[in-house]
């Protein structure tokens, strides 16, 4: 259809584990296939227990692989309720958050309402305040997860209704860990592309070409900062990496900095007692008594 897919699944295919404890086939074909298409697959787990989710897990290593936990629950054109995978319902949210950016994926698909099933194939439980609930312990391990919100219980994530979780690739790189990150400088690399290509073969190297091309790939960074897509920037020609033969050779190389935004995973609230408050309470009996 001349586009190339940036978000991929093979919903049914990425659970099952090799005989002796091997990775998936599957989830190990995506993980070569992600880096050529700049793309990120979300792969989708067993839906059985903490213990198989666990194994799993432990098989995958790719900073373009999002793994999920568990499969959902459908309700087939008889009434009859069935499990299928959850990653089409994942796959389904990353596209809304980023139209809501005007395709720019810069922004987490956490903490959104999963709609139209009917629940998780089984439940995984989760709390804000509880770090050994299951929920938890996935998110731990990189691995997004379905749970259901519970009206009046204070550590849940929502009132009610189902919520997907999840921030993280299989990577093994803290500095890459986001996929909101990950997928983010995948866009500025191809916008980067995109943006400087007009230059090639029309233009010769001369300094007013190379100072073009950086004005240009700043004008483009700036509006990515004005977004809040990015914190910021920074661009730069070094002399060291372009030689005189390699302008001679038609070879220039620019170079930028750029930090993505992280996405919001954590809030943590220090509480305690405030002497200062019956100092001052003290102080304003005291004046108003004389």
């Amino acid at each position: 259809m001349g586009y190339t897919p940036r978000l991929l699944a093979a919903p049914g295919f990425t659970s099952q584990l090799a005989e002796g404890g091997g990775g998936n086939a599957v989830v190990g074909a995506l993980a070569g296939i992600c880096p050529r298409l700049l793309a990120h697959a979300v792969v989708d787990g067993p839906g059985t227990t903490f213990a198989a989710a666990q194994a799993w897990r432990e098989a995958i290593s790719s900073q373009r692989i999002i793994p999920v936990e568990p499969g959902v629950r459908l309700i087939d054109a008889d009434g009859e309720p069935y499990t299928a995978p959850l990653s089409p319902a994942v796959l389904g949210i990353a596209v809304r958050r980023d139209a809501e950016f005007e395709g720019r994926p810069f922004h987490s698909w956490a903490n959104q309402a999963v709609q139209g099933i009917v629940g998780p194939s089984r439940p995984v439980k989760f709390s804000m305040t509880d770090d050994t609930t299951e929920g938890q312990m996935l998110l731990a391990a990189n691995v997004g997860i379905l749970t259901r919100g519970e009206l009046g219980v204070d550590g849940g994530i929502a009132d009610g209704g189902f919520v997907f979780i999840g921030t993280d690739t299989a990577g093994s790189d803290d500095l890459w860990r986001f996929y909101n990150v990950t997928r983010g400088r995948d866009y500025i690399h191809l916008m980067c592309l995109k943006t400087l290509r007009t230059y090639l073969g029309r233009f010769n190297i001369t300094g007013q070409t190379i100072q073009a091309i950086l004005n240009t790939l700043r004008s483009a960074l700036n509006e990515l900062k004005a977004a809040g897509d990015i914190i910021d920037f920074k661009v730069d020609f070094f002399p060291d990496e372009n030689s005189p033969e390699d302008l001679r050779n038609g070879h220039l190389t620019v170079s930028f900095l750029a930090e993505e935004a992280p996405v919001l995973r954590r809030i943590n609230i220090k509480s305690g007692r405030y002497r200062s408050a019956l100092e001052g309470m003290i102080e304003e009996l005291a004046s108003a008594a004389g």
